[in-house]
């Protein structure tokens, strides 16, 4: 659950917007917070931008299943081992200087796909991309908290979805249109993307900066755990994360081809554009599903989740193109309506996840990252 930032966090944030006279130039508020969108967008667009490209690569390089698959499934790992394993460095290291090194890993397996002469180094922008976004997911979110304004503080979860919705389109939208009408149809798209990480390192550079560390003086990496009263509230709500996310991987590994298939159409942005119907209703049911309580939201989601995957499974047998529409919907709404923040929200109506209290961090805010 996002909750409104504490004194000591406003009054540092406040601090940020007004350097000392004479000092290095840093953004604003607004605008601070607008690249701090910006980069929770990148994780969504990095995530999306070879969903189109799939197809292609394993035609002209004859891939197998299988390692198709493992392209696709190196971003996830990537981006796990980077929660799980650096999670609090940006408490050490900062906020801005974390998120610009995920965004140099995201460039850089960008950079990777726009030249990529053989598969190998698509494997390796794609491990680059996952390092990437589980460096900057979670600072840029805790950013967006801190450099939203005081009276509108509640909406920090609104500007999240908001840019990982847009990101998430666009992410689509671009790959499908640059693929079917741009030159270089694997190479342009990423192109593009890592001009848009450029501007994004760029604006992230004149983020104000802050004293890391200031959280603790603990600079070892912990592992996370889970103490025994919640463990059941945990397991609950993490599969139902599980779950959701589970929902996205399916959309994005095996969307681009059902579609080919029920559409009988090669054209790759009219492929584009109905997977992008599934981020758009993902931004609108997550800001409908806040409303919600912890319990409802996750029912509700489960259970339009299933019925999602009973008409992805008719649609496929089939080959109807409506009802592949509605199973996307339906898929998205019941993910978005069990998301990270009613599993936040369902643990802290507990306890902290690690027994004690904790002072403010970038683990408070953590984000998704795939």
């Amino acid at each position: 659950m996002i909750k409104e930032a504490p004194a000591s966090v406003r009054h540092v944030a406040a601090e940020w917007t007004q350097p000392p006279a004479g000092g290095p130039f840093v953004l604003g508020r607004r605008a601070s917070l607008l690249v701090s969108a910006g980069v929770v967008s990148h994780t969504l667009w990095t995530s999306a931008a070879p969903a189109l490209t799939y197809g292609l690569y394993a035609q002209e390089w004859h891939l197998t299943h299988t390692m198709t698959a493992g392209i696709f499934a190196i971003y996830p790992i990537g981006v796990v081992v980077m929660l799980v394993g650096f999670g609090g460095v940006s408490d050490q290291i900062g906020r801005r200087a974390t998120m610009l090194a995920g965004l140099f890993a995201s460039l850089a397996g960008a950079l990777l796909f726009a030249v990529a002469p053989d598969v190998w180094w698509v494997f390796a922008g794609r491990a680059l991309m996952g390092i990437g976004v589980g460096l900057a997911a979670s600072p840029s979110t805790a950013a967006i908290l801190e450099f939203i304004s005081q009276e509108h503080a509640k909406s920090a979860a609104l500007v999240t979805m908001g840019a990982q919705a847009i990101g998430f389109a666009a992410g689509l939208l671009c790959g499908g249109a640059l693929t079917e009408y741009g030159p270089w149809p694997t190479r342009l798209c990423f192109w593009v993307l890592a001009l848009f990480l450029v501007f994004l390192l760029i604006g992230t550079s004149l983020l104000p900066r802050h004293t890391p560390g200031a959280a603790g003086g603990d600079r070892r990496s912990r592992m996370p755990s889970v103490p025994k009263p919640i463990r059941r509230v945990f397991a609950v709500s993490s599969t139902a994360m599980v779950a959701a996310y589970a929902f996205g991987v399916l959309v994005l590994s095996l969307g681009g081809q059902v579609e080919h298939d029920l559409i009988d159409s090669p054209n790759a942005f009219l492929n584009s554009a109905v997977l992008s119907f599934f981020p758009v209703v993902m931004g609108v049911i997550g800001i409908i599903a806040r409303t919600l309580s912890p319990r409802v939201a996750l029912i509700a989601g489960a259970l339009i989740s299933c019925s999602g995957m009973v008409l992805l499974i008719l649609a496929v047998n089939f080959r109807d193109l409506a009802i592949y529409r509605r199973s996307a919907g339906d898929q998205r709404v019941g993910s978005r309506a069990k998301p990270r923040w009613h599993t936040r929200r369902a643990l802290s109506l507990e306890l902290p996840v690690d027994g004690r209290a904790r002072p403010h961090s970038r683990r408070d805010c953590d984000s998704e990252g795939a």
